[in-house]
């Protein structure tokens, strides 16, 4: 885990992140707690992308959406597509790897589909995948499960490539490195 020294004029060491890693493993949890406790703007590249489907030409109004949010002073990214990373990463300040291991990805990926088909109240806010027909849906899942292993070879290549030399890199092997590492930046603003 990195060693972070934070002091009462920066509580937060950056002001522009990019948390990302499998499919399933908290990234939007985590974004949700740092934006909440440091009050940064959330760039959830998911909902970019479903507004620019709905133009009529998706990818030039997803890379201008992307370019639009990456100028401001301050963010948080929930993700990471292989196609904006050349636009957001020479602006981050730091990545934060959700690097979990196969077993914690694999549970908590079965965890939210038995969420999802049997516990989801009618009343929680729809979710892009429950409009996806059952099978679609197994498909995606399973397709993260068998490449998780080749996307993290990719990753640990791109994180660690000399042209994002700049990147502070937050490696969270587990869920608890991820708290401790949470709490760590929460404890030392208070």
């Amino acid at each position: 885990m990195t060693n972070i020294r934070l002091s009462r004029q920066n509580p937060l060491p950056y002001k522009r992140m990019v948390v990302f890693g499998s499919t399933g493993v908290g990234k939007t949890t985590l974004v949700n707690r740092i934006a909440d406790e440091f009050a940064l703007p959330i760039i959830d590249l998911d909902k970019l992308l479903r507004e620019a489907e709905k133009s009529d030409s998706p990818e030039k109004t997803f890379l201008f959406s992307v370019i639009e949010s990456v100028n401001a002073d301050s963010w948080i990214i929930d993700g990471s597509y292989t196609s904006v990373q050349a636009i957001i990463w020479p602006r981050a300040e730091a990545i934060i790897w959700l690097d979990f291991s196969f077993w914690v990805f694999f549970f908590r990926l079965i965890k939210r589909s038995l969420y999802r088909i049997f516990i989801r109240k009618s009343s929680e806010r729809p979710i892009r995948e429950k409009n996806q027909p059952a099978h679609e849906r197994t498909l995606t899942y399973l397709h993260a499960i068998f490449t998780n292993n080749q996307r993290r070879q990719r990753h640990f290549a791109t994180l660690f490539n000399s042209k994002n030399a700049h990147l502070h890199i937050i490696r969270l092997c587990n869920p608890k490195d991820a708290e401790d590492w949470l709490n760590l930046l929460t404890n030392n603003q208070r």
